[in-house]
Order: structure tokens, then sequence, then C-alpha cells
């Protein structure tokens, strides 16, 4: 076994990491979708939830933008307070 030739395989080409977007939203901008956020209806933050959902969702292929992440937690955020207002705690 200690004098087995060792098989090595030329380096054809190498994989490269795609670049990933590491842009954030502002404190500003933050501040401006909570706003937006908390003049909506229950129905349309429910539409804004799964839009946001569906933007942030992970696949092999690529992962999601941060800002895309932070609206999505801004939304849930949102619709928390909506509910724990109307006492419906156990969404």
């Amino acid at each position: 076994m200690a004098n087995k030739r060792r098989t090595c395989y030329p380096a054809v080409a190498v994989a490269r990491r795609r670049e990933v977007n590491r842009e954030t939203l502002s404190e500003a901008d933050l501040v401006a979708l909570r706003q937006r956020l908390a003049g909506m209806t229950l129905h349309e933050l429910e539409i804004q939830y799964q839009a946001s959902h569906n933007a942030c969702r992970y696949s092999g292929v690529r992962v999601p933008a941060p800002i895309a992440v932070q609206e999505f937690v801004q939304v849930w955020r949102q619709l928390r307070r909506v509910f724990s207002k109307q006492g419906r705690g156990g969404w």
C-alpha cells in the first residue's frame, strides 16, 4: 500500500463563488418601511408577507438578499403587532 502511486488530477477549472449582494437598508429606510407597513390593512400586510417570504426563500442556486430579509423581518414584526392588538396571538 505504501508504494502505491498517487493519482493526481489537474485542476481544469475552479468553481467561482457568486457575488453576493451585501447591501442593507439604512436606519432611515427602515423607519420609512415601518411607517409604510403601519398604514397597511391586515389583508395588505398578509400579501406583503407572502411576497417578502417568496423573495427570501433560499434555493441551492441563490442566497436571499439582505434587503429582502430585512423587509421580511419588518413585515413579520408588524403582523405580530397587529395580531397582539387584536388578541390573536396564536399566529
